[in-house]
């Protein structure tokens, strides 16, 4: 099965995007002044909601680039990357079940408000995403680092 990903020349702008939008996001939420906003909890405006699709888009050319060598290696660290990626998510999202059932009913409260507003309106997916970028790119540099040494 032929597997189908973006030319590699793209990933470094692609990279250079995100990181730009990402500083963008940070930096329009922190002028409200308010601790609340810096952690990413509050309502988007137009240039916001542009931004955030400027972050996923290019976050998404940056991960289904080629590598320079792209080899079964490669593919079988992706798939490693997002099998972790994935278990990682849901052993989150299963320890805050578990508290949560064991919470009394204000602190259920609170802990049910704060889970909605960090993974309900998306911002899991990109957690999730970053950290499948984050681990394989880490084993990338590994590879690369332990192939270097051998030569």
């Amino acid at each position: 099965m032929e597997h189908k990903l973006i030319p590699h020349k793209y990933q470094k702008p692609a990279l250079v995007t995100f990181l730009i939008s990402l500083v963008l996001m940070f930096g329009s939420a922190c002028l409200n002044n308010s601790s609340a906003a810096c952690a990413g909890f509050f309502e988007h405006t137009a240039v916001q909601v542009v931004i955030i699709v400027l972050m996923y888009a290019s976050l998404l050319v940056t991960i289904f680039s080629s590598e320079k060598i792209e080899d079964e290696m490669i593919t079988a660290m992706r798939l490693h990357s997002a099998a972790f990626a994935f278990l990682v998510g849901f052993f989150i999202i299963a320890v805050l079940n578990i508290i949560q059932a064991v919470l009394p009913g204000d602190a259920y409260i609170a802990l049910r408000e704060w889970r909605t507003a960090l993974f309900w309106n998306g911002n899991a997916v990109l957690y999730f995403i970053l950290l499948y970028f984050i681990v394989f790119k880490i084993k990338v540099w590994k590879l690369e680092r332990r192939m270097r040494d051998e030569e």
